[in-house]
């Protein structure tokens, strides 16, 4: 039926359909009303009208029944559509009338909602106009009282949906849709079911249940878990498994809920892959020891013992151990253990800080027990970089000999090979450098000063040539045999029973003196002569220059300048007062004196006369 309602110059054509509802008496049900809208003779556009429903008992005055409160209504060309959905006291088979409020307005007179809409039946049935409007529309309900259970169709997916309680349960699609889907309660055919039997279809396909094939019967559930029956290998991918598990293709293993395990599933032993960032990154964890021992970063860093690598390779530890040993059991002649590239400018090739007490902060071991092998070596291409670098003190531990030196300097070309001396001060610097020629007497080495030149150079026949000599030490002396152990100090004279060798000074003016023996009371030796193979154990006798002698003065006193000669005391020397005695036996002048009536040290300035 349909109305025409006009109030205020707001007019409403109210249609609401025979078939809006089928109502059990008693028993609610929503219904949809459709109605039309003109304001000033045009048909109503606001797609956010506001409108109010009320059920009243009478088509004036009367008792309002229902009121469902205010609602936002959209009217599109003068036409709205709402579905209403009073209580079931409203219904008692009596008439009812609808009264519309549109704004602040409300159209007169009252719709009647006559007996026509209701049937005698429990199950609802709705007919709609197409699916712009109201895309998810029930077509048979279970029955008023459950309007979320029964039939609906859908524009979204083009399907009809079975629903229990609101959820879908079963689905058959249309056009691009079709088919049929079970999702929920699941799908019973009862005849022929058994425990443990399967579904199967014939070429037309009708369907029955029958037994699994006894070579099918591969799978076993255990609770929420499956496993392999058979003693064989499983394959995916392949037909020819050779493992328990075989993947020919891709494996994804998503460790967001897990990880790769591998190990003893009884035991703590085991290792886990799993990735960490949100797929960014990889680690491997030990499980025993609950610590990552390595770690790939994205970017392509690696790291041991640190989940942060900053550097291709990352190695961080705290053990009093070798951190890192790499062995290189190959004996060939270029098994090298570590070889580091760079080509930076102010770049290490190899960099390493020791902060313990002790260890070693690179160590390398050529174990070869012949060859030229190396256990650091280090290269810089340019000029002004360093092959080797250190900061602190450099040791070096070796058993060296005539042919295997502990500290070798090889220059690659006929040149001197140079060790060079340098600080922060000033940029002077001194220069050891060595240069093997194509003959003995062209070999040098010479010591070399950027500010003074070649200071000293020394040739391979022995020759060294020095632009100015300075020695600490106070005298000039020589070494010699002698037939008695002999302190410094000590007057010395020509052993007469044996050539060539020194002894004690024995008597007064003894014109046998060969010198004293220097280094006594620490001053130390000047110049060393006669220091050839053999003779290390001999004594150095002090022929020129400064010493400390032993001296006599119980008869006389020794005064600064006077001569000194031997004595009668032996190894000693005392004033030579008598000239006509004096000449062949003076040792030197006295620098020193020496109270009468004693014995000790005078600095003697020694020039044997």
């Amino acid at each position: 039926m349909k109305r025409w309602l006009v109030v205020s110059g707001l007019s409403a054509l109210v249609a609401l359909s025979t078939l809006a509802g089928v109502h059990a008496q008693g028993v609610s049900q929503p219904f949809t009303y459709q109605g039309y809208l003109r304001q000033g003779g045009a048909p109503l556009n606001n797609p956010s009208q506001a409108m109010r429903f009320r059920i009243y008992n009478a088509l004036t005055g009367g008792t309002a029944l229902w009121d469902s409160g205010a609602q936002t209504v959209n009217v599109s060309n003068g036409l709205f559509t709402i579905q209403l959905n009073p209580p079931i006291s409203v219904w008692t088979g009596a008439d009812r009338f609808l009264e519309i409020q549109v704004g602040a307005t409300t159209l007169t007179p009252r719709v009647r909602l006559g007996a026509t809409p209701y049937a005698n039946t429990a199950t609802l049935l709705n007919m709609f106009q197409s699916g712009i409007t109201n895309p998810d529309r029930m077509v048979i309900t279970h029955s008023p009282d459950y309007t979320n259970w029964g039939l609906q169709y859908r524009d979204s997916d083009d399907s009809f949906h079975f629903l229990s309680n609101g959820t879908t349960v079963l689905r058959i699609g249309l056009g691009s849709q079709q088919g049929l889907q079970i999702l929920a309660g699941g799908l019973q055919i009862p005849a022929g079911a058994a425990a443990g039997r399967v579904l199967t279809s014939d070429a037309s396909g009708n369907a029955s249940w029958a037994d699994l094939p006894a070579s099918a019967s591969v799978w076993a559930v255990s609770g929420a878990n499956i496993h392999n029956t058979n003693t064989g290998n499983v394959g995916i991918g392949t037909t020819n498994p050779t493992a328990k598990l075989d993947v020919r293709g891709g494996l994804l293993v998503d460790s967001s809920s897990g990880s790769l395990r591998i190990g003893y599933p009884s035991l703590a032993n085991q290792w886990h892959f799993n990735t960490m960032n949100s797929g960014a990154d990889l680690q491997l964890w030990e499980n025993a020891a609950n610590t990552v021992r390595m770690y790939f970063k994205a970017g392509g860093n690696i790291g041991f013992g640190t989940t942060s690598p900053a550097y291709l390779l990352h190695v961080v530890g705290d053990r009093n151990a070798r951190l890192l040993n790499i062995v290189n059991s190959n004996t060939g002649s270029a098994a090298d253990g570590v070889w580091v590239q760079t080509g930076g400018s102010g770049s290490w090739g190899v960099y390493s800080v020791l902060n313990a007490t002790s260890g070693r902060a690179v160590y390398g071991n050529a174990s070869g027990a012949s060859g030229d092998g190396i256990g650091v070596y280090g290269r810089s291409a340019s000029t002004d970089g360093h092959g080797g670098y250190f900061e602190g003190r450099v040791r070096i531990d070796y058993n060296s000999t005539l042919t295997n030196a502990t500290l070798r300097l090889h220059e690659t070309a006929a040149d001197f090979a140079r060790l060079e001396f340098t600080n922060t001060n000033t940029a002077r610097k001194w220069h050891i450098a060595g240069l093997i020629g194509s003959a003995v007497a062209d070999d040098r080495l010479n010591f070399w000063n950027s500010a003074a030149g070649d200071i000293m150079s020394i040739r391979g026949d022995g020759t060294v040539a020095v632009k100015v000599l300075e020695i600490t030490g106070a005298d000039l002396a020589e070494k010699f045999p002698t037939t008695e152990t002999l302190e410094p100090g000590t007057v010395v004279e020509i052993d007469p029973d044996n050539p060539g060798h020194l002894r004690k000074a024995q008597g007064a003016y003894n014109k046998r003196v060969a010198g004293v023996v220097a280094g006594a009371n620490g001053l130390s030796k000047g110049i060393v002569l006669g220091n050839l193979e053999g003779s290390e154990s001999h004594t150095p006798i002090a022929m020129s220059g400064r010493v400390w002698v032993h001296a006599d003065a119980t008869h006389e006193a020794i005064e600064q300048g006077d001569l000194l000669t031997t004595s009668d005391t032996p190894g000693h020397a005392m004033k030579a007062s008598d000239p006509s005695r004096a000449h062949g036996t003076v040792i030197g002048k006295a620098m020193t004196r020496l109270e009468k009536g004693k014995t000790g040290m005078v600095l003697v300035l020694v020039n044997l006369q």
